[in-house]
């Protein structure tokens, strides 16, 4: 009898053993799935309340588009207001950076005056379109790394085109050119 005893001592003792050890599994994994748990939870509630605050602002942008299209269509003295855009070709022209061959992209659209007629000016801007890039191409040329970066600099470099074209094409008179809009500025 006493050797059962001892036998049931050991089964009983290895029985706790298995027990001790499935248990510690166990609060090991009941921990970290709780923790992707609420971390899923967390991330799907983030996300939600991002596309929830989104969805109005996008709407709000999209209405007030919408109106500012509507009112330019529907009145043509609106669009008249703004003048009418002649399209340069690109230009391409390497900057001036010591030890480093970089270029610069850039293709320009002239916002021309209302005042002047656009059938009657396309053609004299045409004659001028290889005088404007050769001119484009050597300002640019001059410009460094550093001077092609960051909004400042870039409506400085707006600026000083729109001057520099009115005082070629028009000199002497109101400036015809109002604005520079960049259709595309690569700097590589």
């Amino acid at each position: 009898m006493a050797a059962k005893d001892n036998s049931d001592v050991n089964k009983s003792d290895s029985d706790s053993s298995e027990e001790k050890s499935s248990g510690g599994k166990m609060t090991l994994v009941i921990p970290i799935a709780a923790l992707l748990v609420f971390a899923g939870a967390g991330f799907g509630v983030g996300k939600f309340l991002k596309s929830s605050k989104a969805a109005p602002q996008e709407s709000a942008e999209q209405a007030s588009s919408e109106t500012k299209d509507d009112m330019l269509l529907d009145d043509p003295k609106a669009m008249e207001e703004d003048g009418w855009c002649y399209e340069l070709d690109p230009v391409v022209a390497n900057l001036d950076v010591p030890g480093v061959q970089r270029y610069v992209r850039v293709g320009l659209s002239l916002v021309m005056s209302p005042e002047l007629d656009q059938s009657k000016t396309e053609p004299f801007m045409n004659n001028k379109a290889p005088f404007l890039k050769h001119w484009l191409t050597i300002y640019l040329a001059g410009l460094s790394l550093e001077d092609c970066r960051g909004e400042q600099k870039l409506e400085r470099i707006e600026q000083q085109i729109r001057m520099a074209y009115n005082q070629q094409l028009f000199p002497d008179q109101k400036p015809r050119i109002t604005r520079i809009l960049f259709k595309e500025f690569n700097v590589q």
